[in-house]
């Protein structure tokens, strides 16, 4: 094997912490929207219980599902696209990396392996994450779906060019110069990351996360570590 391809979002930094850390800022933004008998702790317990098990419908089938869980009060339950608008903007401002990501990133560098990233979402708002988090330089090359969807259609927000499209996988092959049997793909997300580097012929590792598997035993991935900590094993 001749490099590693990378997720972003919980996948190299802390998505559950980054979202403990940005509740806690904004708390005075949120309290007016949920249900009152709430205070700041307990809405963060109730998010980081809910996201896992929802998150492959997006953070609309999130939004969907607290709703039915009365997240929200009932007289003020705000609109998804609020919703959306404030955990963009949020994700703008804060990043929780985890403390172990810059020096696996250093050891697999130091070892001869080439480095990407692949990460759905907007070109400029997932750089900025990569930013806040201090380790782009580390990286050979860093692909956004919404980079990629704008070079093949105009449109960033098409999402038929997002993860899990193969041909995504293909373009950072390409670009690392090595075949896509000869590289690792590590990701949380069974669909967009297992499934969708499979399809494109890469080596995929599953970082466990707290969502469950939702596809047949079969289908897991041979290689599956709590973080990408264990990734030290293929080396």
């Amino acid at each position: 094997m001749r490099g590693f391809v990378f997720d972003l979002d919980n996948t190299l930094f802390d998505r559950y912490g980054t979202i403990r850390t940005l509740m806690l800022n904004e708390s005075e933004r949120i309290i007016p929207y949920i249900n009152v008998s709430y205070d700041i702790e307990r809405a963060i317990e109730h998010v980081i219980h809910t996201e896992p098990l929802y998150i492959l419908g997006g953070w609309e089938g999130v939004y969907e599902a607290l709703c039915r869980e009365h997240f929200f009060k009932a007289e003020n339950t705000p609109k998804y696209e609020k919703v959306a608008d404030f955990v963009r903007e949020c994700f703008k401002k804060y990043a929780v990396p985890f403390p172990f990501t810059i020096r696996l990133l250093e050891d697999l560098r130091t070892a001869g392996y080439k480095l990407g990233i692949i990460t759905n979402g907007d070109d400029k708002f997932q750089r900025r994450k990569i930013e806040m988090l201090g380790f782009g330089e580390l990286f050979d090359e860093i692909l956004t779906s919404g980079e990629f969807a704008e070079h093949m259609c105009g449109d960033e927000r098409n999402y038929d060019y997002w993860k899990p499209n193969p041909r995504i996988f293909d373009e950072m092959a390409r670009r690392l110069n090595i075949p896509a049997d000869e590289l690792y793909y590590v990701g949380d997300n069974p669909l967009n990351d297992v499934r969708a580097c499979r399809a494109a012929g890469y080596v995929p590792v599953w970082i466990k996360s707290l969502s469950p598997w939702p596809y047949s035993l079969e289908e897991m991935p041979e290689h599956s570590f709590d973080s990408i900590d264990g990734l030290r094993a293929l080396i």
